[in-house]
C-alpha cells in the first residue's frame, strides 16, 4: 500500500529501550538494554522485512553486523550524511549488500572508496543539513525493496517521523531504568507539538519477550 500510494516503502522504526525511554548511555553505548533473547526475536523479525536502515551514530558506536537469522539477502542502508563511517565497519562485510546514503558534503575520495568495495552510494538532495529521506525512501521503492525496518537511532528514527515515513513502530521495552539526563533518548529532533498534536500508536499489540516487552502499533499523529 506504502509503495502503490505513495512511491515509498512500507516503513517499520524499531528500538529498544530502558522504562524510562533511554536507548544508550551518555557515551552512545546501547549493547545490550534487552535480553538475549529478546535480540534473538528481533533478529528472526528482520527477515520479514527486505532492507534495514540505519545511521552513521549506530555504525560507529556500535558496529553491528544488522543480519537477520534465516535471510542472507538482507539489503543493509547506511544512512550518513558526511560519510564518516569506516569501509572497515561490520555491516559491510559484503559490500554487495549495502547501500550507503549521503549527500555532496561527503568526502568524493571516501565515495569512490566504498564503490570500488561494491557498495552501492546514493547521493541524496539535502534536506534540514542531512539526508533527504523521502528521496532515499523514492530510491529504494524504485529498487523493489518495498518493506524497510528502521533500527535507529533516535536521531534517523526522529528525522523518518518528522518526514512522515514510519507506518508501525516496535518497541522494545527493559524493565530496567537509566536516569541519566545525559543518556540518549529513544527518538529525537521532533518539533515541540501540543499534548492533543502527539504522535500516537493505534491498533496496539502487546507481547511478553521474558524479561522484556514488546509493543508495536500505527503510527499517527493528530493534527
Amino acid at each position: 500500500m506504502a509503495k502503490v500510494s505513495r512511491r515509498r516503502p512500507y516503513v517499520v522504526a524499531k528500538s529498544a529501550q530502558t522504562l524510562d525511554g533511554k536507548v544508550a548511555a551518555a557515551n552512545g553505548r546501547s549493547q545490550w538494554i534487552t535480553s538475549s533473547q529478546t535480540r534473538l526475536f528481533a533478529r528472526q523479525r528482520r527477515d520479514r522485512f527486505k532492507a534495514i536502515m540505519t545511521g552513521a551514530e549506530t555504525v560507529i558506536k556500535d558496529n553491528p553486523r544488522l543480519t537477520g537469522v534465516r535471510r542472507g539477502n538482507l539489503i543493509k542502508v547506511v544512512v550518513d550524511s558526511t560519510l564518516r563511517v569506516s569501509p572497515r565497519a561490520k555491516v559491510f562485510q559484503l559490500p554487495e549488500l549495502c547501500w550507503l546514503a549521503t549527500t555532496r558534503r561527503a568526502d568524493s575520495k571516501r565515495i569512490r572508496r566504498f564503490e570500488a568495495m561494491g557498495v552501492r552510494v546514493v547521493l541524496c538532495p539535502r534536506r534540514r543539513d542531512r539526508v533527504s529521506l523521502p528521496f532515499l525512501f523514492d530510491q529504494l521503492a524504485r529498487a523493489g525493496l518495498e518493506k524497510v525496518l528502521i533500527e535507529g537511532g533516535p536521531t534517523l528514527i526522529g528525522q523518518a517521523l518528522r518526514d512522515g515515513l514510519v507506518d508501525s513502530m516496535d518497541i522494545y521495552i527493559a524493565p530496567k531504568i537509566m536516569g541519566d539526563n545525559a543518556a540518549l533518548d529513544s527518538v529525537v529532533g521532533l518539533p515541540a507539538l501540543a499534548v492533543t498534536r502527539l504522535y500516537r500508536l493505534t491498533n496496539l499489540k502487546i507481547k511478553r519477550i521474558n524479561p522484556d516487552i514488546l509493543v508495536q502499533g500505527d503510527v499517527h499523529r493528530n493534527r
